[in-house]
């Protein structure tokens, strides 16, 4: 078993059952739904080295919104409007993003899983 493959098993192995219920996202942008919309979401996924894995995803205005991640190594999290105006990032050197924001209204924001290392990262991202 090589290196990466070891890794995938691992977070794999620390996903709850609910995983079955969950798309697993296969594409670099897949649209999903969070917060009460669809309810909560997990994806996993690796993230090549400095690049960036998108994500739109829409959440309940008036409702707190949460997007938190777990990966292997130092990941950040930032998020965009429609316009590409930044929202809320978390860009702390660390394996354990979370941002949470309150949006004013229903609508879909974009979720960059930003990986500035010299090597790939796999992370498991989740939304409320």
């Amino acid at each position: 078993m090589n290196r990466i493959t070891t890794r995938k098993t691992r977070l794999f192995a620390q996903a709850s059952a609910t995983l079955a219920l969950l798309a697993v996202t296969t594409a670099a942008v897949t649209p999903v739904v969070a917060e009460s919309l669809n309810g909560p979401t997990r994806t996993f996924e690796t993230v090549a080295a400095r690049d960036c894995d998108d994500y739109n995803v829409t959440f309940r205005g008036g409702e707190r919104a949460r997007v938190w991640a777990t990966g292997d190594g130092d990941i950040d999290i930032v998020i965009y409007d429609a316009a590409g105006n930044r929202i809320v990032s978390d860009t702390l050197s660390d394996a354990r993003p979370s941002v949470a924001w309150t949006p004013p209204s229903t609508r879909t924001y974009k979720i960059c899983v930003d990986n500035t290392t010299g090597s790939e990262i796999d992370y498991v991202l989740r939304t409320n």
